[in-house]
């Protein structure tokens, strides 16, 4: 079941492509707490997951008009609903007056976190668009950088082993020793792994990840 509620719209003086391009930065940045990209189409779509989770979806059209954009907010909060209904169902089986104040407090509650939640986004992504078309100035948003793939320890070591082995014609006692005099200095196992992979060159080849095939 979807529940898609049309809460907003704006007509603005700027063309499509900037004006998806300051939405989607603006949420991608995180100017909205706890809002997620879920889907997008440039530039006319984004779908946004608020929590990162079904609960609550916004989709985000952009519309060209010529030199102009009309944006349209679409607000599906059937998951919503059905979390308050199941919360509300047992509510009956208290008393009467509790089970009936019961009902008009998850109402209301309810009402209140869906009018919250929407106008985060059709008020701050007006507002930013407005002061955009005033000023004729896009902001740089510090979009936040893409977590790093952990470093598989145990597999620098093996590749130390393998190239003092190969290059320098030395056993994997060598690297155990030189291992051990950096944790002499106060370094942990894994950091001195590290710090002797980063002389090598693995390390920052071992952050990078694999690279995507073409």
């Amino acid at each position: 079941m979807e529940i898609g509620v049309h809460l907003g719209e704006m007509t603005i003086n700027l063309p499509a492509e900037k004006v998806y391009r300051v939405i989607y930065n603006y949420i991608r940045a995180g100017f909205i707490e706890r809002s997620f990209i879920a889907d997008f189409s440039e530039p006319s779509y984004i779908k946004v997951k608020h929590g990162g989770s079904s609960l609550f979806i916004i989709k985000i059209r952009v519309v060209p008009q010529g030199s102009k954009s009309r944006v349209l907010f679409n607000f599906d909060f059937s998951g919503h609903i059905l979390l308050w209904l199941l919360v509300l169902f047992f509510g009956c089986f208290l008393p009467f007056k509790y089970a009936f104040l019961w009902i008009l407090f998850g109402i209301f509650m309810c009402w209140v976190i869906v009018m919250y939640i929407c106008d985060q986004y059709v008020s701050g992504v007006s507002d930013l668009l407005r002061t955009v078309e005033y000023t004729g100035v896009v902001p740089e948003f510090k979009l936040e950088e893409e977590p790093k793939p952990p470093v598989d320890v145990d597999a620098l070591y093996q590749r130390l082993i393998h190239a003092y082995s190969a290059v320098y014609g030395r056993s994997a006692k060598t690297v155990d020793r030189e291992i051990q005099s950096y944790m002499k200095r106060g370094l942990s196992r894994e950091e001195a792994i590290k710090r002797m992979a980063r002389r090598e060159g693995f390390l920052k080849r071992a952050e990078a990840g694999p690279r995507p095939k073409p």
